[in-house]
């Protein structure tokens, strides 16, 4: 746990706005040098933010307008499409991802708003803006059958099996193609079956407009509540990656 003098301590006071339509709100937050995070939560904010700037630069190219067209004369199919993503840059950004939506992980989305959400306890502005967090990430997770998950604008009916929303078509290639797909024979066969399909290229700006909404959700919060951590508690967070390298360090020199 860091350590603080009282000169040490400096309280800043942050307004934040929240809130989507016709409902927002303006959160008055505190923040404090000597707030109470243990050291494993000053790193896990620390990866949290590496992540996302990392998924920011992989998903940059999402955010171009896409251009998809078909042209089907009798025999022949003509098809052109601008800015749709990669393989190579979906296959890095899901897999830059998956580490938010994964339960155990100690950069979970959910996990990370508990760790912030801990500091304030008692700011009834702060627990709304943290409740809003929570139900906009609710409409993107691959965890919850959720009744208002974020939907495409375009049903995708794969034999008996139709996609209508965005976390399950994430969850599909995540699962089907990208991670562990060999555990997962019902959706590496509906992912077999989409790309073999004319609508594929449809399928894969679906893909890239859906981590880019995950996205932005996710630098919003970190700018507005990891980062600010990380900048009051700095020298601690180097401290500790120090002490990790140099641990490692003589490790393997022991071994030898």
């Amino acid at each position: 746990m860091e350590q603080c003098s009282n000169e040490d301590v400096i309280s800043k006071t942050k307004m934040i706005k929240f809130g989507s339509g016709k409902k927002e709100y303006l959160a008055t937050i505190k923040a404090t040098r000597g707030s109470n995070f243990t050291n494993d939560e000053l790193l896990a904010l620390w990866s949290f933010n590496n992540h996302t700037n990392r998924l920011v630069k992989f998903i940059r190219p999402f955010y171009k307008e896409m251009i998809i067209s078909y042209a089907m004369p009798t025999n022949e199919k003509a098809i052109s499409n601008k800015n749709v993503p990669t393989e190579l840059r979906l296959s890095a950004a899901i897999n830059e991802l998956r580490p938010f939506m994964l339960n155990g992980d100690s950069i979970n989305f959910y996990k990370t708003v508990g760790v912030i959400h801990k500091q304030f306890r008692g700011n009834v502005e702060f627990e709304e803006c943290m409740k809003w967090y929570k139900q906009l990430w609710r409409r993107y997770d691959i965890n919850v059958n959720n009744k208002h998950a974020a939907r495409i604008n375009t049903r995708y009916n794969i034999d008996n099996i139709s996609i209508t929303t965005y976390p399950e078509l994430l969850r599909i290639f995540m699962y089907g193609k990208y991670i562990h797909n060999n555990d997962n024979p019902k959706s590496t066969a509906i992912v077999y079956r989409i790309e073999k399909s004319l609508y594929y290229p449809s399928i894969k700006a679906e893909l890239g407009v859906c981590i880019s909404h995950i996205c932005n959700i996710l630098c919003i919060f970190n700018g507005d509540f990891v980062k600010p951590v990380l900048k009051i508690h700095k020298n601690t967070i180097r401290s500790l990656n120090w002490q990790s390298i140099n641990k490692g360090a003589a490790n393997r020199k022991f071994c030898l």
